[in-house]
């Protein structure tokens, strides 16, 4: 089972990176986002839905459900999960006309519920956001986070196996994003991800921001 845990991993610590729309509202306000997503890593492929809401360009507090297909592999047979996820995501840190750079702190935890076994997993992270003000009709904004991800459990046929490994995860990404609908928001996310065990990961999301 141990196998599981890096693509597991990578692919489905994605929410928080992905639904942290407070990064693109123009003002202070509460805001509601829905976010359809596809991921992938080794042997794993993952369809999801979440949402996210904003409080006041601050704490964006968001959650995830997937469809999560694990592929056949050396030591583990093809297998299809339920997973959800959630986080909270706290931005501490605003633009400056000389320093355009915004800072969060993210929270994440995940539970997955395979045919034979089940895996959960928690971890934190800092998001990096530069953003520049762009008179033009798309922006975009690059992103890069690293999680630590210290807590890892997979457990089946009575046995559960927690990981003594502690994995930093580390994403790259743009926000490619336009105005529509007066204050509403739509955002396009591609992101790669790279674990310290030279695992990698994609994942491609579509926000409607409220």
């Amino acid at each position: 089972m141990k196998k599981i845990f890096s693509p597991f991993l990578i692919a489905f610590l994605f929410s928080s990176f992905l639904m942290s729309q407070s990064l693109y509202l123009d003002k202070e306000r509460f805001a509601l986002a829905i976010t359809p997503s596809f991921s992938f890593a080794e042997d794993v492929s993952i369809l999801s839905i979440g949402t996210s809401f904003s409080l006041n360009k601050k704490l964006d507090v968001s959650f995830q459900y997937s469809k999560i297909h694990l592929q056949e592999s050396e030591e583990e047979s093809a297998s299809d999960a339920d997973g959800i996820s959630g986080s909270l995501t706290l931005w501490g840190s605003k633009t400056q006309e000389d320093f355009p750079v915004e800072i969060a702190l993210s929270l994440s935890g995940s539970y997955a519920e395979y045919e034979n076994f089940s895996a959960s997993s928690f971890g934190a992270g800092l998001t990096f956001a530069y953003k520049e003000e762009q008179p033009n009709t798309f922006s975009t904004i690059p992103l890069f986070g690293v999680s630590f991800i210290p807590f890892s459990q997979v457990a089946g046929s009575g046995n559960t196996y927690v990981s003594d490994e502690k994995f930093f995860l580390f994403q790259f990404g743009v926000g490619i994003y336009a105005n529509v609908l007066n204050q509403s928001k739509f955002v396009i996310n591609p992101t790669v991800s790279l674990d310290t065990s030279s695992n990698f990961g994609a994942s491609l999301s579509a926000s409607f921001i409220f």
